[in-house]
């Protein structure tokens, strides 16, 4: 599944905080069948309740290095059915309320989805890694667990990448 990042009709964005690992479940292919989810195909295509559910293009805000897009399924609990009251701006500035729902919503990242359909669970304390290091790819052949110690040492920064950042940054103190 390859999402075209300048289509904004066809994919929801999410802006949010990166995931801490606390947030991260074990996930199994039982869970997902509870959450309806019918088929998974080896490209990435998702079926909840027998439909093609798109992903979500989640832009996770990373404290320290930079912002890494990946794709997640949003599951809504309607269970967890609760009323509230929405207030909007009309276009004279006035502000109005008006009834509505919230629902709890869970959010799995497709990567994660994935490696627990095929291999039938992913335990908590390990990651989804993408074997050619594009988080977009979430083809089965690019995906496998690692430990989070694993994961982060593929990701360490080279000698030339230091060098670099810090010359950008040295610029930037310079130039003010």
């Amino acid at each position: 599944y390859k999402p075209n990042l300048n289509d904004m009709n066809l994919y929801n964005i999410v802006w949010k905080n990166h995931l801490w690992r606390e947030d991260l479940k074990a996930l199994s292919r039982a869970h997902l069948l509870e959450l309806g989810v019918t088929h998974v195909t080896e490209d990435g295509d998702v079926y909840v309740n027998d439909s093609l559910r798109k992903p979500s293009i989640i832009i996770g805000k990373h404290k320290y290095g930079q912002d890494r897009k990946y794709l997640a399924i949003h599951f809504i609990d309607k269970s967890t059915k609760k009323a509230t009251i929405q207030k909007y701006k009309t276009k004279d500035g006035t502000v109005k309320k008006s009834p509505s729902w919230s629902y709890r919503v869970e959010m799995i990242p497709l990567a994660r989805l994935m490696l627990a359909w095929f291999n039938g669970s992913i335990a908590s304390n390990m990651d989804a890694d993408h074997i050619d290091g594009n988080p977009m790819n979430n083809n089965r052949e690019n995906l496998q667990p690692l430990s989070r110690k694993a994961n982060l040492s593929k990701r360490a920064l080279t000698h030339s990448q230091i060098t670099k950042t810090y010359k950008q940054v040295q610029r930037m103190v310079e130039s003010q």
